[in-house]
C-alpha cells in the first residue's frame, strides 16, 4: 500500500498582537503598613420632590407622602441631623396633612422631630415626636397642638357624612 501522507493542520494566526497580562499595580507595589483601606464617607443627603407610599398586608394605603424634601449632615456614620419638610401627607386616606416641616435628628438611640409644624383641615397641628427604635416595642412620645382645624372637613376628609358637626377644634395631644 502506498504510503499516504497527511498534511499538518492548518495553523491559526491572529492579526492582534498577543497581549501580556501584567500583574496588578497593587501587586506590582509594596503595600505601605501605615495605610488604611479605602472607607467611603457620606457628609451630606439631599432629597428634592421624593413620593413614598407604605401600605398594610392587604396592600391598603397606610400612609402616603408626596413632595418631600430631605436635608442632612452626618454627625457620624449611623447619626445625622438635618430638616424635612412634605408638601402633603395622607394618613388611610382619611386624615390629611399639608406643608409638614421640621428639623430631624437621628441616631440609632433615638429619632427626634423636635419642632413639627403643619397645615390640616384649614387649620394648624405644631408639635414634636421622638422614637426609640433600638428599645423593644420601639416605643415613642408625641405632643400635638392644634387649633382652627374645621370639624366638618376633618368629618368629611374621613368620609363621615358632611354637615354633622361644625365649628373650630382646638387643642392638645399628649
Amino acid at each position: 500500500m502506498p504510503a499516504t501522507e497527511v498534511a499538518p493542520p492548518p495553523s491559526v494566526t491572529s492579526a492582534a498582537p498577543r497581549a501580556e497580562l501584567s500583574p496588578p499595580a497593587a501587586t506590582q507595589t509594596q503595600k505601605d503598613p501605615t495605610s488604611v483601606p479605602f472607607k467611603p464617607e457620606l457628609r451630606r443627603v439631599n432629597l428634592s420632590n421624593g413620593n413614598f407610599r407604605f401600605l398594610d398586608q392587604q396592600r391598603r394605603p397606610v400612609a402616603t407622602f408626596e413632595g418631600v424634601r430631605f436635608r442632612s449632615n452626618f454627625r457620624s456614620a449611623t447619626a445625622l441631623t438635618g430638616a424635612a419638610s412634605i408638601r402633603k401627607i395622607s394618613l388611610r386616606d382619611r386624615f390629611f396633612l399639608q406643608k409638614l416641616k421640621s428639623p430631624i435628628s437621628y441616631d440609632p438611640a433615638a429619632l427626634d422631630l423636635s419642632a413639627i409644624t403643619v397645615r390640616a383641615a384649614g387649620g394648624e397641628i405644631a408639635g414634636h415626636f421622638n422614637l426609640h427604635p433600638a428599645d423593644e416595642g420601639s416605643p415613642f412620645t408625641v405632643m400635638v397642638k392644634f387649633r382652627d382645624l374645621e370639624a366638618d372637613r376633618v368629618v368629611t376628609d374621613a368620609h363621615g357624612p358632611m354637615g354633622m358637626v361644625s365649628g373650630k377644634l382646638e387643642g392638645q395631644l399628649d
